[in-house]
């Protein structure tokens, strides 16, 4: 019986263990990160043995031990297998809540809202169909703001181009949020080592992140702002590699005199409500949440 981890680093190992009580093989996910992982589990091989769920099998695994399912012997022979396991960061295939974001800016800050396009686009290559990303014309200085209750995923803080003249370039600064429905924010650009946040801080909408930097000779500093989840389909005639895609989210904001879609090239005003602030917690949480503010 054997497997394969196709990352080197092996960040998630899947185990099969035999208890000869139940006479099964129970499976088991060990992921070594601090966020979600999407496991594949595809079996190559399966001889005298029934799956406790369909296959190949899929799931979201959190950081820690997680249990996935069981093989039972099924007829007369010996039971053989061998498998192999592929994995990618995030939780595939959500089902996207519909929520609303506030402006990652201080409430009653203006700002100007600009369409970003994808790299691809500049080289005239193919784009992915639904890419959607938004750009935030700040003042250097200004801080930058969670538009939405998630957890701190991933920070790079000190790789900001001091370059003004490079319009696409990876020496960016950003911040990863991974929101509770499985949709991950990325917010990019800020001043190096100004992140007010560590990885794994859970955060509320409108609480700080880091401070705004200036990203062009006129003193814009514009923050560039994008929400995107995993999308896995596993299809056996096909490579693991051409499994995986990744899928964008139009974000419905709120704002002073506006809610929903916002408009490319128009100025809005940031409105911070504590029912934009509470909207995800459980009710739990919005008592907590509300009590400590008396």
């Amino acid at each position: 019986m054997s497997f394969y981890i196709t990352a080197q680093d092996r960040i998630v190992r899947v185990d099969g263990t035999f208890y000869p009580k139940s006479q099964e093989y129970v499976f088991e996910a060990k992921n070594l990160s601090t966020t979600y992982y999407t496991v594949v589990v595809k079996f190559n091989r399966l001889y005298n043995l029934r799956s406790s769920t369909s296959l190949p099998f899929i799931k979201a695994v959190p950081p820690g031990n997680t249990k996935l399912f069981e093989l039972s012997k099924d007829g007369y022979g010996d039971p053989d297998y061998s498998y192999s396991v592929v994995y990618w960061k995030g939780t595939a295939n959500p089902k996207i809540e519909d929520v609303l974001y506030a402006l990652p800016v201080s409430s009653g800050i203006e700002v100007g809202v600009k369409p970003l396009q994808h790299l691809a686009k500049t080289f005239q290559q193919e784009t992915p169909e639904n890419f959607y990303a938004i750009g935030f014309s700040l003042v250097d200085g200004d801080t930058i703001r969670a538009a939405r209750k998630g957890v701190v995923e991933e920070i790079q803080a000190d790789n900001q181009t001091d370059n003004l003249n490079y319009t696409f370039t990876t020496e960016r600064n950003y911040i990863r949020v991974r929101h509770e429905d499985g949709t991950v924010a990325r917010y990019t650009n800020f001043k190096n080592n100004s992140a007010l946040i560590e990885v794994g801080e859970e955060l509320l909408p409108g609480d700080p992140m880091a401070i705004a930097t200036q990203t062009s000779n006129t003193g814009e500093a514009l923050l560039m702002f994008r929400v995107t989840y995993l999308i896995v389909d596993p299809k056996m005639s096909s490579d693991y590699k051409e499994w995986s895609s990744i899928g964008y989210v139009t974000p419905k904001f709120i704002t002073e005199n506006h809610e929903g879609e916002l408009k490319p090239n128009k100025l809005y005003k940031a409105r911070l409500t504590d029912d934009i602030i509470t909207q995800e917690m459980s009710k739990r949480e919005r008592k907590k949440y509300l009590s400590g503010k008396r």
